[in-house]
């Protein structure tokens, strides 16, 4: 992560996850010594914790992103691709739930043995909320499982925004 002075002996702590929405390369070639940044804080106390992510940046101030629930439809971006899933950031999400993880067997309704071969990183999908996981401990996030599988839309028309055919 990185520190930010945001005055004369107050300092305040900007973690890797807060520095952008999506992945950061390369920390110290984009946020250099000396740049200009303006950051939320999303925690106070005698060091603030602070998050630079656009995302917490545009609802600050505002109200807070739609908060999903379990049944939901939702539209999104695929963020990242694993071998167990995909991350899918969720379109106007409150700033507590910004992405969530459809899980390889939530992928389509044949098996997937390879996710990478159906969806990359930037794919639009659309998405059943499954699960809401509240946080254990205060502060901290909650964790949204997904259902990607053209069965959950049935009916709804457009049954995936995302090509996954494969």
């Amino acid at each position: 992560g990185v520190f930010v002075e945001l005055a004369r002996g107050v300092v305040g702590r900007v973690l890797l996850k807060d520095l952008a929405d999506g992945y950061v390369d390369d920390v110290e070639a984009s946020f250099p010594p000396g740049r200009l940044v303006a950051p939320v804080v999303t925690a106070g106390g005698p060091r603030p914790e602070l998050s630079l992510r656009p995302s917490a940046i545009r609802r600050e101030g505002a109200a807070a992103g739609r908060r999903v629930e379990a049944g939901d439809v939702v539209t999104g971006t695929v963020t990242r691709v694993e071998a167990y899933g995909c991350f899918v950031r969720l379109d106007d999400a409150a700033a507590d739930a910004p992405s969530g993880l459809a899980h390889k067997s939530e992928l389509a309704d044949d098996f997937v043995k390879d996710p990478t071969k159906r969806f990359t990183k930037g794919d639009r999908v659309k998405a059943r909320v499954l699960k809401v996981d509240e946080p254990a401990e205060a502060g901290g996030r909650r964790k949204v499982s997904l259902g990607l599988k053209p069965s959950y839309f049935d009916g709804d028309g457009d049954a995936a925004m995302a090509d996954a055919s494969g």
